[in-house]
Parts: structure tokens; C-alpha cells; sequence
């Protein structure tokens, strides 16, 4: 959980997130790679990553390559955390494509508190081990089989 000192923007968690991953993939991150994976310029990536090296997220010096914390570790793990929720909740209470969840996922992640975080994380525990789980679950497929006709319905499955 992260203090008011180190509270990023959404922007932000993205570059953290961006840094974590091709950090895990290849051990450190390029600002170009971050920059590609974030959809900006260097320079952008540049100042961002020089604000979360203030927030003791990242090391990075200028010309070199980034790479997160222990405490930007953890803050990353955080937001992918709620990412991978959303994204299954999305793709499995929802019938939504992958492409769609993800993207779905990646805007709400940011947005989404403590207490609802546990909130839906308990509700995909029910709906997977409740013996109604299975039921509410078919019903409501069939229900937007009927209700969205011919035109979704192949997303459903």
C-alpha cells in the first residue's frame, strides 16, 4: 500500500507497470521499450521515469537502462494484481473477448479501491466455488444470448 509520499497518477502506475514487466522479461527496461509499450515519446518516458526515481519506484540515470524498487516491485505487483481481476472477472462473468477485457482492465485498474478490490475479488470466489456459481452463471449466458440476439453471441463462447 503506498503512502501520500509515494500516491502516483494513473499515467505513472502505467510506466511502473511497463518498467516491471521488461524488467521481469529481460531484467532491466529501455526507455524506448517503455516508450513503445506506453505509446509516447522518449522524452516523455524520460520525466516520468525521473518522477518515480524521486518517489524511490525506479532506478534510472539518464542513458541508461530502468529498473523498479523493492517498493516499485511491490507497487507493480499491486496494479497487476488488479489488472488480472478485472481482466477474469471481464472474461468470465461478463463474456467479454480478451482484447476487450484487457483493455477494459487496464483503464479501471487505477481506479478501483481497496475495499472493492477485495469486494470483487470475493465475489469471483463465490461465483467459483459456490454450487449456485455454475448456475448464475449459465443463466446469465443464456440471458444475453436472448437479449443480444445473433449480433454477440459468438463472444459468448
Amino acid at each position: 500500500m503506498m503512502n501520500a509520499d509515494t500516491k502516483i497518477t494513473n499515467k505513472l502506475e502505467d510506466y511502473l507497470e511497463a518498467v516491471w514487466r521488461l524488467q521481469q522479461a529481460q531484467g532491466h527496461a529501455h526507455v524506448q521499450e517503455i516508450a513503445d509499450i506506453v505509446g509516447v515519446h522518449k522524452s516523455t518516458v524520460t520525466t516520468a521515469l525521473q518522477s518515480l526515481v524521486k518517489k524511490d519506484l525506479v532506478n534510472y540515470h539518464p542513458y541508461r537502462t530502468a529498473t523498479v524498487t523493492e517498493k516499485g516491485e511491490a507497487a507493480a505487483r499491486e496494479v497487476e494484481r488488479k489488472h488480472r481481476l478485472i481482466r477474469q472477472f471481464m472474461i468470465s462473468v461478463l463474456y467479454l473477448d480478451v482484447k476487450t477485457a484487457d483493455e477494459n482492465a487496464c483503464r479501471i485498474e487505477h481506479a478501483l479501491g481497496p475495499q472493492a478490490f477485495r469486494r470483487l475479488a470475493e465475489f469471483m470466489a463465490y461465483v467459483q466455488e459456490s454450487s449456485q456459481g455454475a448456475e448464475l452463471m449459465a443463466g446469465f449466458q443464456n440471458y444475453l444470448a436472448e437479449s443480444l440476439g445473433e449480433r454477440e453471441t459468438k463472444d459468448l463462447n
